[in-house]
């Protein structure tokens, strides 16, 4: 049946609008529920003439936010009426059969400009309190709260009514209890941000209204008491009026229970209880229901897939929980659960295919969870980068296993100066796990290979974001800055100076050197950081900390000008590299402490990025070698005193370590489950030995050898033999 040509958009709203209509036509609304409403909506948003009447918003997928407009005459054509129609009809196995019923009025509250106002943000002002007056911002107007119009409300006999000069802040008080009945303020927050505060008394109970910059944010009640106001409850909301959070406390205030919704899903509820004598609340009950389902779901999906015993469960539980549940608000408390229970990572888990996903399901969730991830906390907060950078790290992970080339481009060009490192920190593999983190090495290769033909745009935008940031942070980058410019011609050497670049950037900038160089290394005073250079380091102090003689041949390696420039001999390989004051100071991404250590690795550094130039030219390109971030200890000798070293492994049990003749070092290919005792404190303490990592050998005797350690040289360590036996 044709709609007709005109309808009238009045005060009811193109909803209201409809309905009239609806019931003209002998169909009813009574029965119609807001997703029939959201539908005929989401049918009509893109009608030109329907678009133009909206004050100010295009996003009708707001909860009510499609009841107001502008009040005016608009055209519907027959064909958009047949649509509506079609949407009812589809639904009308749900409602009772249909007859002509009288016209029923419906409140709806007037649209407010900027889809601000507050009776789409969860509650109806209008019809659950008082009339508050709004203006057109979807601020509290308090120009309309004049002495005058609150003494027509509130009457001078029965009520205090103070409102202070800038008529920002106003209370009214009954005089018969002193109760507060009516409090607005009004301020800015130190971001800038506007504040506003309306509490009222409503049936009994003092109910507070929160605004922020024009939106409704929370609802907070309390028990009216004469001399104070208890808590009752606090809600809180996020933009689009769902609830996320509420408090619940007790009668005198000394507990209370925390709620975390999602989507109507309770995810989060823990009790807090008060110690009276500290004055602090503590956890007394934590239970997190959204992460132990999908715990539940995905271990599940797991055993049964590893087992290969039974069918794979249906994904629709682990995508109800992950796509409905998991939110801004509680994206970070899901991950962390997830992994204190499990011991593993749900992302990770999702990128490397654990549950058996098909790939556009496992896309699906991994952005899904990853924008939440990026969003959970507000940009004003300096480590917003770190959520938005690893959201974009695991991104880039999925996108390189899958050679997906829009979601890696996409990710590529949200990498920047700021984030950068954090997005570099997830395709690392620190923990030695056998995950496709371990991508830095060859990520050049992969990149150049999926993007094909505009790689360097995006590779050079990813390299300026790196150098930025380690210049931003104190770090030294000029050296492969022009060594890209050189190699600009050399996609095989650009790989080299990109890979350098990543190990550079990722190793942060935050170590600094004490003094000067004076072309003589300080052996008890070396600590490692975060480059991977712990085989270099050792090989040094395994020299150095041996005997004179061992000492005496790493410093006859050095030279120190006037200027505080170090010339450093590699003798091993007949190299001499002159090391800047500049370089030197700072180089923060290498060994804090001595100077003269930190003029080693830099002259090694540049050798090896010399070795891996040779290297990638013969058409083979490995850039495992790039820089000084990962390697034998061999290969340190050899750098060191040519091919004069032993790579073999000795019998752990009997060997002699003390020669003068010859150095040692000691390294795990795993987690050697082996504790060494430290030498030198009052109380001798315990350390565990690390696994992918190179120790100095410095002396043995029947019962222990005696290590150094690269991460702080000042230490000695001592380990039975026997504990090293199966090792």
């Amino acid at each position: 049946m044709a709609f007709g040509n005109l309808i009238h958009i009045g005060k009811l709203g193109i909803t209201g609008a409809i309905k009239q209509r609806l019931l003209e036509e002998n169909i009813s609304v009574k029965n119609f529920d807001i997703s029939i409403w959201q539908e005929i909506m989401d049918t009509i948003k893109d009608d030109e003439n329907l678009k133009n009447i909206y004050t100010g918003s295009t996003n009708l997928k707001d909860k009510n936010a499609f009841f107001v407009a502008k009040e005016t005459t608009v055209n519907i054509s027959d064909a958009l009426w047949n649509k509506i129609l079609n949407v009812i009809n589809r639904f009308n196995g749900k409602l009772p059969e249909q007859h002509n019923t009288q016209k029923v009025e419906t409140i709806i509250p007037q649209k407010i400009a900027n889809n601000s106002t507050p009776s789409s943000r969860g509650i109806n002002l209008q019809s659950e309190y008082p009339n508050i007056p709004y203006n057109a911002n979807g601020d509290v107007d308090f120009n309309e709260l004049t002495l005058d119009k609150l003494k027509s409300k509130f009457p001078s006999s029965e009520y205090t009514i103070d409102i202070n000069n800038n008529r920002d802040y106003i209370t009214v008080k009954r005089k018969s209890d002193g109760k507060f009945i009516l409090s607005c303020a009004n301020t800015t927050s130190y971001s800038g941000e506007k504040l506003q505060m309306v509490a009222f008394e409503h049936n009994g109970v003092l109910t507070q209204l929160n605004h922020q910059n024009g939106q409704f944010t929370q609802r907070t009640t309390f028990n009216n008491d004469k001399n104070k106001c208890i808590l009752n409850t606090t809600e809180d909301f996020n933009n689009n009026g769902d609830l996320i959070r509420k408090e619940t406390w007790n009668n005198d205030n000394t507990a209370y229970v925390a709620q975390i919704y999602s989507n109507g899903i309770l995810c989060k509820e823990t009790t807090y209880t008060k110690d009276k004598e500290n004055n602090v609340f503590f956890v007394t009950n934590d239970k997190n229901y959204l992460s132990d389902k999908l715990i539940n779901e995905i271990n599940r999906r797991i055993n049964a897939r590893e087992s290969g015993i039974g069918f794979l469960q249906k994904t629709d539980e682990i995508e109800k929980y992950i796509l409905n549940g998991i939110a801004t608000n509680t994206v970070s408390d899901v991950l962390y659960n997830y992994t204190q229970v499990t011991g593993r990572d749900l992302i990770q888990d999702i990128i490397d295919d654990k549950m058996g996903l098909s790939y556009e399901k496992q896309k699906e969730l991994l952005t899904h969870i990853t924008t939440a991830y990026k969003d959970s906390i507000p940009v004003t907060l300096t480590n917003d980068y770190y959520y938005e950078g690893t959201g974009i790290g695991y991104e880039l992970q999925f996108a390189l296993k899958n050679n997906d080339i829009e979601m890696l481009k996409n990710a590529l060009n949200n990498v920047n100066k700021d984030n950068v490192q954090f997005v570099l920190s997830n395709i690392y593999n620190p923990s030695g796990n056998a995950t496709f983190t371990d991508i830095s090495e060859n990520l050049y290769t992969k990149l150049t290979y999926i993007i094909g033909d505009d790689a360097d745009e995006y590779i050079s935008k990813f390299s300026d974001a790196m150098i930025q940031n380690i210049n931003e942070n104190g770090g030294y980058s000029q050296d492969i800055a022009d060594d890209i410019k050189a190699n600009k011609d050399s996609k095989t050497k650009l790989g080299v100076d990109f890979t350098r670049l990543l190990n550079r950037c990722e190793a942060g900038q935050t170590s600094t050197i004490t003094g000067k160089p004076d072309g003589a290394i300080d052996i008890s005073n070396i600590k490692q950081e975060r480059t991977g250079d712990c085989w270099l380091i050792a090989s040094v102090l395994s020299s150095s900390n041996k005997n004179q003689k061992g000492l005496d041949y790493i410093n006859n390696m050095l030279s120190v000008d006037n200027n505080g420039n170090v010339t450093v001999n590699l003798k091993g390989v007949d190299k001499t590299y002159v090391i800047s004051a500049e370089e030197i100071e700072k180089a923060n991404h290498l060994a804090s402490g001595d100077p003269d250590m930190r003029a080693i690795e830099i002259a090694v550094d540049k050798y090896m990025k010399e070795y891996s130039y040779e290297l990638t030219e013969d058409g083979n390109p490995d850039y495992s070698r790039a820089d000084i971030n990962g390697d034998y200890e061999s290969f340190a000798y050899n750098i060191l005193f040519g091919n004069g070293y032993l790579n073999r492994t000795p019998d752990i049990t009997k060997d002699d370590y003390n020669n003068e003749n010859l150095v040692y070092t000691l390294s795990f290919g795993s987690n050697p489950n082996v504790k060494a005792a430290v030498l030198g404190e009052e109380k001798q303490s315990e350390v565990n030995l690390i696994g992918r990592h190179a120790y100095a050998i410095t002396k043995s005797d029947n019962k222990y050898i005696y290590l150094v350690n690269p991460h702080n040289s000042a230490d000695t360590l001592k380990v039975e033999r026997e504990l090293l036996k199966s090792k």
